[in-house]
């Protein structure tokens, strides 16, 4: 007997033979399938959906699903679509790569998005209006330690992006992961990424797994910690990634008034780079932009850095080059390493750019404007090109209980940093090619005066000054503090030693009192220094009795 295969009105037909009916249906079997592969659609879906790129220019997604408010979602590899006001628990990106396009006017909201290993979580706008697509993350109690991140990879295109972090841990992160950190791009659009105020934390980035943060357009506003806390604005705890900013508008914040924190950087880990080749970047923290363990690598190209330390310094890493740009690094007290810091610390070379470095004032002594903090040395400064105006911080005195004086030196403008029993040394300080620099040494109360271009002022000893070189190709305008009660007996030298309670600095007090100390008369007076004068300095530093005027 003949085996028919009866197919009914949904294909319009009554009946196959049982050959051309078994092709038809592995032909449908196999459609089905491929269907069954795809993403899983909800009920809704949206054709030739708008959106703009990484780089701002109109895009057509051909399909994208609606999303729905729900409790927990996975989103499989794909296209989705947030219209109007959704609000949504968990939501975790698996599998692949996911697209998430924020409809005009949409507002939607959710507990914690998650990045698995291996997916992606790309976010788009519609436009840049004021009506352009909103997401709000926030755990709303103690779930989990991050916001928005994972192992897996975040990329912002545009839209608003607002994540709180607020567990009772101390250890949140608003964007990125708690151990193993994918990378985080933010190409456009607004981005807050904030700890809650009473938390420690970091706004962007890892507590242990590294990673890599790049910013290449858009505002991003990250605030780490605040307070007691420790905390950083975009960098890491422990093992330091990489920071690459090229462009947009950062303004980044660690720590609070009592607290550790660094603005851009790393907490506590070793390593790691941080790269500005562009953009407008803000930091404040007890560290601005860096690292508390000073060894890894700062490289500025270009942009406006504007970077300042709270009792730490402004800018201070292993390794710190500023090749171009305009860049404010200014140090100041308070915080928990209560201390006058340094503006710029580290191993500094200085090639080109516009840089103002200023010192914290401290009464225990002023730190640096350009390489030490308060009481320690400067470390390798080289200075080939650009126009570098630094400023060594001030030192007061106090009387506390029992009448205990607590007093110290101006730091120095380049060099060391002011001190009490004694002060920073010099370091090796080398200016060279076409280099424009003004150095001015803080002034101090009741100790010495900071060297222009040496070591800080102290009430006890100034630290050495011994390497220092100035090629006559270099315009140098270098000014010694004051000291004690503004006596030009105990102001630091323009280049050579700081000034101490014993006496002026090496070639400080122009007016002859150099002569009176044991330290007095080895360097230049005030003034421009020309290349005649710069070599006199540079060989005669630390010779005790002398004064050369050469070159006045």
């Amino acid at each position: 007997m003949k085996t028919l295969w009866t197919f009914r009105a949904v294909y319009g037909v009554k009946k196959y033979s049982s050959s051309l009916c078994k092709a038809c249906f592995f032909i449908v079997f196999a459609f089905l399938a491929g269907l069954s592969a795809l993403p899983p659609m909800p009920a809704g879906a949206a054709t030739n959906v708008p959106y703009l790129d990484a780089a701002g220019e109109p895009q057509i997604a051909p399909a994208a699903a609606d999303l729905t408010s729900t409790g927990y979602r996975v989103l499989a590899p794909g296209w989705y679509l947030a219209s109007g006001a959704l609000g949504c628990g968990y939501i975790e990106a698996r599998g692949g790569d996911v697209h998430l396009i924020l409809g005009d006017g949409a507002d939607m909201s959710a507990e914690s998005i998650v990045m698995s290993k291996g997916s992606s979580l790309t976010l788009y706008a519609q436009s840049t209006s004021e009506s352009e697509g909103k997401l709000s993350v926030d755990p709303k109690g103690a779930r989990g330690l991050f916001t928005i991140g994972g192992p897996g990879d975040l990329t912002i295109n545009g839209g608003t992006v607002h994540a709180v972090s607020g567990s009772l841990s101390d250890m949140n992160i608003s964007i990125g992961s708690h151990r193993e950190s994918g990378a985080i791009t933010i190409n456009g659009g607004t981005v807050h990424a904030v700890v809650s105020p009473s938390r420690g934390g970091i706004g962007i980035g890892a507590i242990e797994g590294g990673g890599t943060v790049t910013i290449n357009g858009g505002t991003v506003n990250a605030t780490g910690g605040a307070f007691m806390r420790n905390g950083v604005g975009i960098g890491s705890y422990y093992k330091s990634g990489t920071i690459t900013i090229n462009g947009g508008t950062v303004n980044a914040t660690g720590g609070g008034s009592m607290g550790h924190g660094v603005g851009i950087g790393n907490l506590e880990g070793g390593g790691g780079a941080i790269i500005i080749n562009g953009g407008t970047v803000n930091a404040v923290g007890s560290f601005g932009i860096g690292a508390l363990k000073r060894d890894g690598t700062i490289t500025i190209n270009d942009g406006m850095v504007t970077a300042l330390g709270g009792g730490g310094d402004g800018i201070s890493d292993g390794a710190v080059t500023i090749n171009g740009g305009t860049v404010n690094a200014t140090a100041t007290s308070g915080g928990r390493n209560y201390r006058g810091g340094a503006g710029i610390s580290g191993a500094i070379t200085i090639k080109g750019g516009m840089v103002t470095a200023t010192g914290g004032s401290d009464l225990r002594g002023g730190g640096a404007g350009i390489g030490g903090g308060q009481g320690s040395a400067g470390g390798v400064i080289t200075i080939s090109g650009g126009t570098v105006t630094a400023t060594g911080g001030n030192s007061g005195f106090h009387y506390g209980n029992y009448g205990i004086m607590t007093a110290g030196g101006g730091g120095a403008g380049i060099g060391g940093g002011g001190g009490e029993g004694a002060s920073g040394a010099s370091g090796a300080i080398t200016i060279t090619g076409d280099a424009r620099v003004t150095a001015r040494g803080g002034d101090a109360a009741w100790g010495g005066g900071g060297a222009g271009i040496g070591s800080g002022g102290a009430v006890g000893s100034a630290g050495e000054a011994t390497t220092i070189v100035i090629d006559p190709t270099a315009v140098v305008n270098a000014t010694g503090g004051k000291g004690k009660d503004g006596n030009p007996e105990y102001r630091g030298a323009d280049i050579g030693y700081g000034g101490t309670t014993t006496g002026g600095g090496a070639g400080g007090g122009g007016e002859g009192e150099g002569e009176r100390r044991g330290r007095g008369g080895g360097g230049c007076s005030t003034g421009t220094v020309s290349g005649l004068c710069a070599l006199a300095a540079a060989i005669l530093i630390g010779l005790a009795g002398r004064k050369q005027n050469a070159g006045k």
